[in-house]
C-alpha cells in the first residue's frame, strides 16, 4: 500500500486553540487512516510543548504518536499529496513555490 503524505501547517497565534486543533487533527488522521503519513509543521515549539508534552523543542523533527512534528523552517520542499494551511497561516514561501511543480491538493 502506498501511503499518501499530508502536510499540516500551524502558526501558534493565541491561547493554544490553533495548535490544539491541529494536533488533534494530525493524530486523528494518522491513527484512523493507515494509508496517510502526517507531518505537522509548527512555528512555535515552545508553546506547542504545552499541548504536546513529549515534544522536545530543540529537535528539528520528531515523531510522536505516528505524527512527524517539524519546525516551520524545515518546510522548503513540498512532497505532500495534500497540504492544509490552518487558520489562514500562510505557507512558507519556499514551500509554496515548490508546490507549483508538485501540484498537491
Amino acid at each position: 500500500m502506498i501511503k499518501r503524505r499530508w502536510d499540516i501547517f500551524c502558526k501558534v497565534v493565541d491561547n493554544y486553540g490553533d495548535i490544539g486543533v491541529c494536533w488533534r487533527l494530525a493524530q486523528q488522521l494518522a491513527h484512523e487512516y493507515s494509508c496517510i503519513q502526517v507531518r505537522l509543521f509548527v512555528d512555535n515549539h515552545a508553546t506547542a510543548v504545552k499541548i504536546i508534552p513529549q515534544l522536545l523543542s530543540d529537535k528539528p523533527s520528531q515523531t510522536i504518536q505516528k505524527v512527524e512534528i517539524c519546525h516551520w523552517h524545515l518546510a522548503e520542499h513540498c512532497n505532500a499529496d495534500v497540504v492544509l494551511e490552518t487558520f489562514g497561516c500562510d505557507l512558507p514561501n519556499a514551500y509554496l513555490k515548490s508546490m507549483q511543480t508538485t501540484k498537491p491538493v
